[in-house]
């Protein structure tokens, strides 16, 4: 038993010896790969951290942005209503009716009523002056012999103007 046990412990030295090279090398390859991904890891985490750093940048410039446009927005809302303020001010004074030259109030008005006609006469012709011009009665057109005629008339005499002056005397 004693030549079993010591062939045994040979066989198991053997084998051993025989597979601790190839031992050796694989607890190296890992130790290089531990290595390498040790490595990786730390550039991840670098990177990792700059984006952080990158996007709490992006998002406090976007605040930023964000809280000038509402400034923005709060001047413009505060012009317009100084705008309309002004406005209700002007809109509450009373007009003063007219214009004013020194101290007198001229104030123009009426209305202005302006007719235009043609006729064109194959008989004759119409007097002038004659309410057969401003009318066109039929017993004022020409009938007859003579020579064709084209009249054209513009007029104003329906108007209606005047004028008003108004000027303070001792109070």
């Amino acid at each position: 038993m004693s030549n079993n046990r010591m062939r045994l412990t040979g066989l198991l030295l053997a084998a051993s010896a025989l597979a601790l090279p190839q031992t050796a090398q694989a607890a190296s390859k890992t130790s290089v790969r531990t290595d390498d991904i040790a490595a990786r890891l730390q550039q991840l985490e670098a990177q990792v951290a700059s984006l952080r750093a990158e996007l709490e940048a992006a998002r406090s410039s976007s605040e930023g942005a964000a809280t000038q446009a509402t400034a923005t927005a709060q001047t413009a809302v505060a012009r317009a209503d100084e705008a309309k303020a002004r406005v209700a001010v002007l809109e509450a004074k009373p007009q003063p009716e007219g214009m004013k030259v020194g101290s007198t109030t001229v104030k123009i008005g009426g209305f202005l009523r302006v007719v235009g006609g043609s006729a064109r006469y194959s008989e004759g012709e119409v007097a002038s002056n004659s309410l057969g011009r401003d009318f066109y009665l039929p017993g004022a057109i020409p009938v007859g012999t003579g020579a064709a005629s084209r009249v054209s008339d513009i007029s104003a005499k329906h108007s209606r103007l005047w004028l008003n002056l108004a000027t303070d005397l001792a109070g």
